[in-house]
């Protein structure tokens, strides 16, 4: 008893090549150095670990039990983390976490450096030194979710910037006044007590997440790494914790990893091949055969719905029951469309009353289905769609990676060099599954794709950032000079718009070529977080509205 009495005690200490971190007795970061110089901002107490089930819950105390840190949460549960140092950077995984929980965050924690942000690759550099946090699997998101991000910049006092049209909330490392706080997460992503989720998805105040189930949508598993290094040496670093890791690490042809810097030379280059575009797409076209394949089963739904009256085959006005939950009078982006069994049935307005909803001008057997009667109170669905056609579940996206995967190999010619471009991933966070939906797909496509060619995308993830060697912004491509001091794919900030708010831009680099730009939006903008879950939005937001900003579920 007296030696577990010290043991906790104690503050705990790692090292991990240039990082020492030292956590005190109560789990809160008391130290974060790097070669020496001490980083952690100490305008606030960060925890190592934080939980949320409707509030925040942070450690009470922990004790280091071989290589477990042990960490007694306020509610007098546990959680395990799985500590490891190497010379590379210090790891932390989730091996035990109460179901109760809905999230976990690891940290968050600020540290005083933001000479340059990486928010999306969660890097923060000041001064000769860099500090950064990775997620090291698809499970584990950066940002803290959409649902419990009012109770975090309550509890610790920041809400950080809006970047590129992303808010602070769901940034893997987020600018603050004086620094960097660095923000990664884990949820609960299967059935709750035996129930489906229903959550706040874009201008939807309570659509249905598609469940992960298994051992992929828990918890426990998630795991991320620390690091510290010269601010000359980080890029380096960075490769050589993918190969370490088991991170995606893609090569050149010549067998260079993509993101190392290319040699500068006066000599002309020679004649190439242009390459050939091939997109991987993540949503289902309104007139692709799977629509009215067994597959068709796989259509994201947004809600469910009964029959209020029978349904003849010949009627183009449906009257439901919706309940509580109901976002039938909102628009989609794409077509509206319900199903019923196996017919599909588009209508142009929903007219709702207390949770009576009649749809007009209905057209039955839509897409190539069948128009059949139904009988009285069956369940339908409304199926999430956008512009370009019908939104998967989990499992369809799968099989949309698979099949794009399959014609690629059967289209490629190895004499010409491809560019592989994903377009619109923000819609695989429409399945309720946020940045985790993002990685799956992308994920499986490229683990699929062994052949080194250009991969790029329009919306990057902190784990995502891996496996790409360069973002395409709509209407035009960017190729971004990733080097040791600029650490982000950014859109190039537009002249300034004093009418349009305020922001800044900062340049990095030594020459004009090397030169990129990053904004900030300021506080005095509406950072639109939503309260926790399941939470009405009073103001409605549009469609676009969520695709600009609300993109992590």
């Amino acid at each position: 008893m007296v030696v577990l009495l010290a043991a906790m005690g104690q503050p705990v200490h790692f090292v991990a090549g240039d990082l020492a971190v030292t956590i005190d007795k109560e789990g809160y970061y008391s130290s974060l150095k790097v070669c020496g110089h001490e980083l952690l901002q100490s305008k606030q107490l960060y925890p190592v670990v934080s939980t949320y089930d409707y509030q925040v819950r942070t450690p009470q105390s922990v004790r280091l039990q071989g290589d477990t840190l042990i960490c007694l949460m306020s509610d007098d549960r546990q959680v395990l983390l799985r500590i490891v140092q190497s010379p590379l950077c210090l790891t932390m995984e989730v091996i035990a976490c109460p179901e109760e929980y809905y999230s976990l965050t690891f940290g968050p924690v600020a540290v005083a450096i933001d000479e340059v942000v990486g928010e999306v690759v969660g890097i923060a550099q000041g001064g000769a030194v860099a500090f950064g946090m990775q997620v090291l699997n698809i499970k584990t998101t950066g940002g803290i979710p959409q649902e419990a991000a009012n109770d975090y910049c309550d509890k610790f006092f920041y809400q950080g910037h809006h970047v590129d049209g992303r808010p602070g909330y769901s940034l893997a490392a987020t600018r603050i006044e004086g620094g960097t706080v660095f923000q990664f997460s884990g949820r609960n992503r299967g059935k709750r007590r035996g129930q489906l989720e229903v959550r706040q998805v874009g201008n939807c105040h309570a659509a249905i997440a598609d469940p992960v189930d298994g051992k992929e949508g828990q918890i426990v598993g998630c795991k991320v790494a620390l690091f510290g290094t010269s601010r000359a040496k980080v890029l380096s670093h960075i490769g050589l914790m993918e190969t370490a890791l088991g991170l995606p690490h893609p090569t050149t042809v010549d067998g260079t990893w993509v993101k190392a810097p290319s040699p500068r030379t006066t000599q002309k280059k020679s004649a190439q091949k242009k390459p050939v575009t091939f997109v991987v797409k993540n949503v289902m076209g309104w007139d692709d055969p799977l629509v009215l394949s067994p597959l068709s089963s796989h259509l994201h739904k947004q809600l469910m719905f009964q029959l209020e009256e029978e349904l003849d085959a010949a009627d183009t006005s449906i009257s439901i029951l919706t309940g509580a939950y109901n976002c039938l009078p909102i628009p989609m982006e794409g077509r509206q469309v319900v199903k019923i069994e196996e017919e599909l049935i588009s209508y142009r307005s929903a007219q709702d009353s207390d949770g009576h909803v009649l749809l007009n001008g209905c057209r039955r057997g839509a897409f190539g289905s069948k128009a059949v009667s139904h009988r009285k109170y069956v369940m339908g669905s409304r199926l999430w769609t956008v512009k370009e056609g019908f939104v998967p579940d989990m499992e369809l996206l799968d099989t949309l990676a698979d099949r794009a995967l399959r014609q690629l190999r059967v289209s490629s010619v190895r004499t010409i060099p491809m560019e592989i471009l994903f377009e619109q991933l923000e819609y695989c966070a429409l399945t309720g599954q946020d940045e985790y939906a993002v990685a799956r797909f992308v994920s499986r496509f490229s683990q699929g794709w062994s052949t080194p060619d250009v991969i790029r995308a329009d919306y990057v993830t902190n784990y995502t950032w891996h496996w790409l060697s360069g973002v395409t912004e709509r209407g035009g491509n960017f190729f971004p000079d990733v080097s040791d001091t600029t650490w982000r794919f950014v859109k190039v900030v537009p002249e300034h718009d004093h009418t349009q708010g305020h922001s800044h831009g900062h340049s990095h680099g030594e020459n004009a070529e090397a030169e990129h730009f990053h904004a900030h939006e300021h506080e005095s903008e509406d950072h639109a977080i939503p309260h926790q879950q399941p939470q009405v939005v009073k103001e409605e937001t549009s469609f676009a509205d969520f695709l600009k900003r609300n993109l992590l579920g």
